[in-house]
């Protein structure tokens, strides 16, 4: 996949604890039409969230709730969860993947995520 391709499936997460003012903001992938892989760092201290997918054009794609589904347990080996979006997003198309098979050494990767985070405020009202 080129650059472009790879932008559809990128999704912004985040969440905002009970009395705070500030956001907990991460980045994920959409595997799935209703379904994040992202890292369980990013979604500790909450099961509901919300996510979107910034990177794309059309409207459909704007702020969703979602729930945390999966993580692993309290082994501290895995840093991943899965988050599953109330309301699928039908317009993107589903990722596919690459089987690594056994190549050996480097492996060439592309990370993106959302650092503007940082300075944002919560803006009420928040839909969780």
């Amino acid at each position: 996949m080129i650059m472009s391709d790879l932008t559809k499936y990128v999704a912004q997460l985040r969440w905002c604890e009970d009395g705070k003012d500030r956001y907990h903001n991460g980045s994920g992938y959409l595997v799935a039409s209703d379904l994040v892989l992202t890292a369980e760092h990013v979604v500790r201290g909450t099961k509901k969230l919300q996510v979107k997918l910034p990177l794309r054009d059309d409207t459909e794609c704007g702020w969703r709730r979602a729930e945390v589904c999966w993580r692993p347990g309290n082994t501290g080996e895995l840093d991943l969860a899965f988050v599953r979006v109330q309301s699928a997003y039908q317009s993107v198309p589903r990722a596919r993947f690459a089987h690594p098979g056994t190549a050996s050494g480097r492996v060439p990767f592309m990370a993106m995520g959302f650092p503007a985070f940082k300075r944002l405020v919560r803006q009420p009202p928040f839909a969780s």
